[in-house]
């Protein structure tokens, strides 16, 4: 029988390259042909693997407050709550975008999965057993005691239900519910088209399984927590539509913190103290740190809220900047 993995992916850093290198091989090896889709030109080595390869210029985040996704990190009796793009509408494009074109092609069973699928004795036995029509469940990386009920990772299809999955994934069916996230539309697929989910087993994602994935640094990384342009402190501001201003700095090693809020200054500030400025986020027009104008970083950050007790208003101690 003819096979096609569907592989999407979102490399942006060697380790990811590397990754996507091995599954493809490994593919390979199973005598699967690969059909691999990119947001991000990959290099030439990675592309002469492939037995089908497209470019994209497409990578559909969504924003706050068509839909995000909420992070929560707590620490030092202060939450961050953070509202990054979701990406979960992203992944069902690329799968969507995949079956379109693979949908072209003579093959009689395509699996959907992604680029740091772990092909083990678990996936191999469905390959090698000629099995379609069935989704796999997913480890959670933070817990491998915990197994999530569907998975995007390794789904084996027929052509038939390829296409009916594609027709039924839609923007519009994706925003209906913003409690259920990418992988739980699987399970909307499973019950609507009568695509059993394998209880058998697992799947595990190489990159982001639970040996190598520490959830306080991960979510403690620059992406997620701090907004800082400067190697001397971290900060982490709050910006809500109808709310103020607010930050927390920390990390500061010692190092002078004097901010400046629409021309008015604050010399010698501490770590770990919620900062309210008092001044409405639609109001705040410059945000000097330390000399550097965060402003346009500010005016980046969306829906992120700080919770705690211990607050210090700026505005009674905030002083003309002479």
């Amino acid at each position: 029988m003819k096979k096609l993995a569907l592989i999407g992916t979102f490399c942006h850093n060697q380790e990811q390259l590397d990754t996507l290198k091995d599954t493809i091989l490994e593919w390979k090896k199973l005598n699967v042909d690969t059909l691999v889709l990119s947001p991000l030109h990959l290099p030439e080595d990675i592309i002469k693997l492939c037995d089908y390869y497209f470019y994209t210029k497409d990578n559909p985040l969504l924003h706050w407050p068509q839909k995000g996704m909420l992070f929560q990190y707590g620490i030092n009796n202060i939450t961050f709550n953070k509202m990054t793009p979701d990406y979960g509408w992203a992944r069902l494009f690329q799968m969507k975008k995949l079956a379109e074109i693979a949908s072209t092609y003579d093959y009689d069973i395509f699996y959907q999965t992604e680029y740091d699928l772990l092909i083990d004795d678990y996936v191999k036995g469905f390959v090698n057993n000629n099995t379609s029509n069935i989704i796999t469940r997913r480890i959670n990386p933070k817990n491998k005691n915990d197994i999530f009920a569907a998975s995007l990772h390794f789904i084996a299809l027929n052509k038939e239900n390829l296409i009916k999955v594609k027709n039924y994934t839609t923007l519009e069916r994706y925003l209906e519910n913003d409690t259920i996230v990418a992988e739980g539309h699987a399970l909307m697929w499973s019950e609507k088209f009568n695509i059993p989910i394998d209880q058998e087993g697992y799947i595990i994602d190489t990159y982001n399984n639970f040996n190598n994935f520490n959830m306080v640094s991960h979510r403690a990384s620059n992406f997620y927590w701090n907004e800082s342009i400067s190697d001397d402190y971290k900060i982490f501001f709050e910006s809500k539509l109808n709310g103020s201003l607010k930050f927390v700095i920390w990390d500061a090693n010692g190092n002078k913190i004097d901010v400046s809020i629409n021309g008015k200054e604050t010399k010698d500030l501490q770590e770990w103290k919620i900062y309210n400025s008092l001044i409405l986020t639609k109001d705040v027009k410059s945000l000097i740190i330390n000399g550097v104008e965060y402003i346009d970083v500010y005016n980046k950050v969306y829906h992120n809220q700080i919770i705690g007790e211990d607050i210090i208003n700026l505005n009674s101690s905030l002083t003309p900047n002479i």
